[in-house]
């Protein structure tokens, strides 16, 4: 089933900056973002993140697309989404990436946040 046929269930909207590199101090530098439709969902879910730790996600995102998102893209929450300002809330950490198949190949993606 195509994901557009989920459309309907993804109410929210986040933007996702692919990393391009680092400077001389460590400072990430990313591309242009795009917006990708999408459903947020607060649940606690036990993930192994990117340095190989097992960590907590407290928050989980399924886009409505099978974008190839890597841990150290960078994602902007809408404000009104999470009722906050804070740069920890609007661009949380991503811990790890599922990308998920369905009988025809992969269907979407599911992020989850730190």
């Amino acid at each position: 089933m195509p994901i557009s046929r989920w459309f309907d269930m993804l109410p929210q909207t986040v933007e996702i900056a692919p990393f391009a590199s680092r400077n001389d101090f460590g400072e990430a530098s990313y591309g242009a973002s795009v917006a990708y439709k999408c459903r947020i969902a607060g649940r606690t879910e036990n993930v192994i993140d990117y340095d190989r730790q097992q960590v907590t996600s407290g928050q989980q995102i399924y886009l409505g697309s099978n974008a190839k998102v890597s841990a150290l893209d960078q994602i902007t929450l809408s404000t009104g989404d999470v009722a906050s300002t804070g740069s920890g809330v609007v661009n949380p950490k991503i811990l790890a990436v599922s990308h998920v198949p369905d009988q025809s190949g992969l269907h979407h993606t599911k992020l989850f946040m730190g």
